[in-house]
Formats: C-alpha cells, structure tokens, sequence
C-alpha cells in the first residue's frame, strides 16, 4: 500500500521533477550548515521527498551519504531515473533504512544505466514529519563491469563507539582480536525470574570476508552448567562492516535467584573462538516465593498423605508396582517416555521453556530405544536376553544423550551410563553357577571325554594335556 501510494506521489510531482544541479525538496525544506544538510519534511501526508542532483547515465554511479534521522515514522531510500528532459520515469532499489529516531548510517547506492533512462539521482522519501541529516554525499562514476553487487547497502553504525555513544548500555563486553572486533550487549545488570534477557551483537571482521560466525553461550550457577546455546549466522562478513544479530530469550519463573556467569564464544569459520565473560544478577520476586511456597506445601502434604492414609494408598501403589514388573523392556522404556512428556509440561507450564524443549529431547530418544526393543521382542529372537538388553539399552541412552551433550550438557549421559554400569555390575554378581551332573566319562590315548547336563544344556568337553573345550546345546524338550 504504501508503495502504491508513493507511485502515485511520484507520478503526480513529474512535471516539477526536470534537469537539476541541486538538491530538490519535495515537500520538504532543506538548510546548508557547515557541509550538512538539514532536511525538514512540511508534510505528514502523503509521502514527501528529497532528490540529490541528477547524473547522466552514460556510466554506473556509486552513491555515498551519513544520513541521521529524527522523529520520521519511517525513512526510504531510492534510486530515481529520469529521460533527456528531466521527467520523471521510474525508481528502483526501494529500501527501507530507519524508523522513528536512528543514528548515523553509512549509505551506499549504487545506479546502473537503464536503456529508456538518461539520468540518475538519489531519492530520500518520508513517512510523517521529522528532520533527516546529511553529511559527505558523494556520487562516483564507477564501472558496472567492476562490480561485485547491485544493491543498496547500509551500514548502520560506522564503528563500536558510535553504538555504544547512541545506546548507552549499563552492561557490555568487547572482544578485540587481531581478525575480528565484536561488542555484546545486555538489556541488564540485573534481573528478575520471567524477565527478557537479551544480547546483541555487533561484529566487525577485520580480514577477508567470512560467511559464518558461530555464536554460543554457556551459562553457569555456582560452576554448574546449567544452560548452552548455540546458533551459526549465514551472512557475508566483510572487512570493515559491522553485523548486528541478537538473541532473546526470557528465564524461566522458577530461576533461583544468584549469580550466574555467562560464558559467549563468537567462532567466525576456520578460526580461533573468541571468548568473552560477564555476570548477571537474578533476585526473587514476590511471585517467586509465593511458588516456591506452593511447590514446599504440596510436597509436604503428599508426604502427610502418604504417611496418615497407607491403607488408601497401598492398594494403588502395590497394583503399580505390580503392573510395572510386568512390562517388557519396551514398555518401561516407552513409560519413561510418558513420564518425561508430563513432567516437559508442568516445566513448560512453569515458564521454563529450554528445560522443556531439553526434556523432549530425552523423551524422544527413550521412545527410540523402546520401539527397537518392542521389535525384538515381538520377533523374539533365540539370542535374546532381556537383562542384557536392558543394560544394552541405557548405554545406548548415555551415547545419544552424549551427542547431544552441546544442548543438553554432559550430565544426563552421565546419570545414564551410571545407571548402565551398576546394572552390568548386579546383573554379574546375581548370574546362579550352573551345577552340572556327569553322566558319562572317558579316557582313550591320553584324552578325556565327558558329557554333562544341567536342567537346560547338555555339555560335552574333550580335554587333552592343557588344552580344553567345552560345547553345550538345548536339551530335547527345552
């Protein structure tokens, strides 16, 4: 809509649009104060305008400006084209380059030469009144075949300290090497469980052009690990062009309040990480504690409740227990599951989103490892035990869990090998000694031969001199 509407403005100033040598002001005034142009717009509606000086088209130009706005609700840049007279014909590259208020902006336009154009000029359009600033416009004849883009490029900041003189932040980290200068920025010292924690970045590569920089964050509470975050950017990173990419996130309701120490690494590809470090504040609200209030009282009453009303309860514990010493490996495996789906929702519930998303990622490995043995033990294989593919199970949890271990940390592949190991561990000590019974011998040239049975197997054993083996089969019957 707006675009249509512009068209039509455009379309209506053509006849005043002819051969210049200044700047025009459509709508607008313009003021020369030593070397910067002072742009006042006299309208709110509709759309008012700017024209730069008009440039044959024989050749591509290179439009160069600072420009700095104030109180526009939005500031567009154009590239007009023009025939022999002057009139107006077209404008292309329509690019928005700020709303309402925003600081210096590096601006480069470039304008190709067009068969039914002759002239070029730079348009600066407005949307509501507002005053633009404009410093060192350049227009340089370049050669289109020496062109590496044909686009509208705007640099919002021309270097950190004019960010950090705009915005001002209470909290910052600058990271300064030899190939790649980075700012990270908080929206806080200091913050409350449920508040917005954002972080803003502003790289600026030094060599070469990069087109991917990893970025990741490791949060820690008391040296623990308790939250990582990483995320690629795909963008091209020249040299001397700063890159703004954010990330936000709000802390879960239940965050214990403390210090919490943030670990980011900015890796650009093929290089060294960069690592920058900073703390943050989390203080209890009142809403805090009256859930911390809440969660201590329902425990102790399901405490009371499971101590004053066995008689009630024993039944349905004593019918769960039963009930669940009767699934299969699979199906403890898929009830896990289903345990781990509840307790994502009550974690979601409670605003902890990455702690959910974190949960549902174990939960869909357990379905994994329980629909695999729900296929055995529906083919029920003869080499299959269920004790060693239980413990078969949890070590296959600890390595999927430990591939995930950048979102998920190390510790739950940990708590799952551990679970692994004490079972090998039981299931060792508990394997009965089988007890044989001989039930035939002999002793011909220096070999022994001997067949025996236990309940299952029936076992022959040939020794001779120090050598010894031993063959076993299913009884008949068995």
């Amino acid at each position: 809509m707006k675009r249509t509407l512009l068209f039509t403005f455009l379309l209506l100033i053509t006849p005043y649009v002819t051969a210049q040598n200044a700047w025009w002001p459509i709508n607008t005034s313009i003021e020369n104060i030593n070397g910067t142009l002072i742009v006042k717009s006299l309208k709110s509606e509709p759309f008012t305008l700017l024209v730069s000086p008009r440039y044959p088209l024989n050749t591509s130009w290179k439009f160069n400006a600072l420009v700095k706005g104030i109180n526009f609700n939005e500031t567009y840049v154009e590239i007009g084209y023009f025939s022999s007279n002057g009139t107006f014909l077209y404008a292309t590259k329509f690019t928005k380059i700020g709303e309402e208020t925003f600081g210096w902006i590096n601006l480069t336009v470039i304008a190709t030469p067009q068969k039914d154009a002759n002239f070029t000029a730079l348009m600066f359009v407005f949307n509501g009144s507002g005053t633009l600033f404009i410093r060192n416009f350049t227009a340089t004849p370049v050669n289109a075949s020496s062109l590496s883009v044909n686009s509208t490029f705007i640099a919002r900041y021309l270097s950190l300290t004019d960010i950090l003189l705009e915005l001002k932040p209470k909290k910052y980290l600058i990271v300064n090497e030899s190939d790649l200068v980075a700012l990270i920025i908080l929206n806080g010292e200091e913050y409350h469980p449920g508040d917005e924690i954002r972080a803003d970045f502003y790289i600026m590569n030094k060599v070469g052009i990069v087109d991917e920089v990893d970025i990741k964050l490791e949060v820690y509470y008391h040296g623990i690990k308790v939250y990582s975050y990483s995320h690629p950017s795909w963008r091209e990173y020249s040299a001397g062009k700063i890159v703004h990419i954010f990330q936000s996130s709000r802390l879960p309701r239940i965050t214990p309040p403390g210090k919490y120490t943030l670990k980011f690494y900015i890796t650009p590809k093929g290089r060294e990480p960069k690592v920058a470090t900073t703390t943050i504040v989390v203080k209890p609200t009142l809403s805090w504690f009256a859930m911390v209030f809440v969660a201590i009282s329902f425990m102790l009453l399901l405490g009371i409740v499971l101590v004053k009303a066995p008689k009630f309860i024993e039944p349905a514990v004593l019918g769960l227990k039963k009930a669940y010493k009767e699934f299969s490996v699979g199906q403890k495996f898929v009830f896990y599951a289903i345990v781990g789906l509840i307790l994502s929702a009550i974690v979601l519930a409670l605003g902890a989103e990455n702690y959910a998303n974190d949960i549902a990622i174990g939960v869909y490995y357990l379905l994994l490892i329980g629909v695999i043995n729900l296929w055995i033990e529906y083919f029920e294989p003869k080499w299959d035990n269920p004790n060693i593919r239980t413990i078969a199970s949890f070590y296959l949890l600890a390595l999927l869990l430990y591939l995930s271990r950048v979102q998920l940390t190390i510790y739950p592949s940990m708590i799952s090998l551990g679970i692994g190991i004490s079972l090998s561990v039981l299931y060792l000590r508990s394997r009965p000694k089988r007890k044989l019974r001989v039930i035939y011998v002999s002793r011909k040239d220096g070999e022994l031969f001997m067949i025996a049975e236990d309940e299952e197997w029936k076992y022959m054993a040939i020794s001779s001199g120090d050598s010894f083996m031993l063959v076993g089969k299913r009884r008949e019957g068995k």
